[in-house]
């Protein structure tokens, strides 16, 4: 496997890694409610790290753009998709600093939270942000050796011109080529 191809697969895996996680429900609470009893309430990853969000959205974004551009654009992209690692593992950072939880919960109703349970999905998204970071770093520093896109498109052998393209370009594609024994396109009769 080539570095080219191993750097787009950690992004690939780390950038959908990071959004399929980030939809999971991270806390589960129920929350006393003055007269009305016991209401339970979840939240996802991306409701309480908006900024791991965005960078997960970032770091997918930068697939196409990856597979498209060459050279220094492609060296920037990198650098973004670095950034964008750093967007995710910083909400990760933020989540387990702050007290967000009780915040979330406390948010929905006025009143005391009864219970609460919080999933481990930070972890994994924590190291989803690792692997993002990982590609985007692996993409500055090869990025000059890698083909672009058109490139490979365009390797191919030359092919012959198509009727109607051959009219496009002044030629007659019926006519014969007297040298040959094909027609003005190449074309065997």
């Amino acid at each position: 496997m080539s570095r080219y191809s191993a750097a787009l697969s950690v992004l690939v895996i780390g950038a959908v890694g990071a959004l399929l996680i980030l939809q999971r429900t991270w806390i589960q609470a129920s929350v006393a409610e003055m007269g009305l009893g016991t209401t339970h309430v979840s939240f996802t990853g991306s409701s309480l790290v908006p900024v791991a969000a965005t960078g997960a959205w970032i770091a997918t974004a930068c697939i196409p753009a990856l597979l498209a551009t060459k050279g220094s654009i492609r060296r920037v992209i990198g650098g973004l998709i670095v950034l964008a690692g750093a967007l995710i593992i910083g909400g990760v950072i933020g989540f387990l600093l702050s007290d967000s939880t009780q915040r979330a919960a406390k948010g929905h109703a006025a009143d005391a939270v009864v219970s609460m349970s919080t999933s481990l999905w930070w972890i994994a998204l924590a190291l989803a942000g690792a692997l993002v970071i990982v590609a985007g770093l692996a993409v500055v520093k090869y990025a000059d050796r890698w083909r672009e896109l058109s490139a490979e498109q365009s390797a191919g052998a030359p092919r012959e011109l198509s009727d109607w393209e051959a009219l496009n370009a002044g030629l007659d594609p019926t006519a014969e080529s007297s040298e040959s024994g094909t027609d003005s396109v190449g074309n065997q009769p």
